[in-house]
């Protein structure tokens, strides 16, 4: 398993439990003005990191290939500047919105390397690459 695989994979149940005691706090204390932010956590942190940690485990990378490590560069950052983000807007903080623009574009642009790794793995070429686990 490569580092990158391993490291989405740890983080993914970092953002559940994250999310899960933003969810019981605003739960407790009736206040659910971080909703999204705790949405967002769950789908693009726990779901998301998840899929990309399970896929590059079983998929082989080329030795050397960079994609994966810049991928999860722009998702993780991306996540954790989107959240902030979405946190002010939630609270009424004027900076909410231009920071989730930025969290958002680089969540973007972190999926579309993703589709690039996708259709780079399921390719022709990459049909007769082993598959990671073997």
């Amino acid at each position: 398993m490569t580092s990158v695989a391993r490291f989405h994979l740890r983080s993914a149940p970092i953002y559940a439990v994250i999310a899960m005691v933003l969810g019981v706090a605003m739960g407790v204390a009736q206040d659910f003005r971080l909703v999204s932010v705790h949405a967002h956590l769950l789908l693009l942190g726990w779901v998301s990191m998840f899929l990309a940690g399970l896929f590059l485990s079983i998929r082989a990378v080329p030795a050397g290939a960079r994609l994966p490590f810049y991928h999860a560069v722009a998702a993780h950052l991306g996540l954790v500047v989107l959240a902030i983000g979405v946190a002010g807007i939630g609270l009424k903080i004027p900076a909410g919105g231009p920071i989730t623009m930025i969290g958002s574009i680089l969540t973007l642009v972190g999926m579309l390397m993703f589709i690039g790794m996708v259709f780079s793995a399921t390719s022709e070429a990459a049909a007769h690459r082993p598959l990671a686990a073997e």
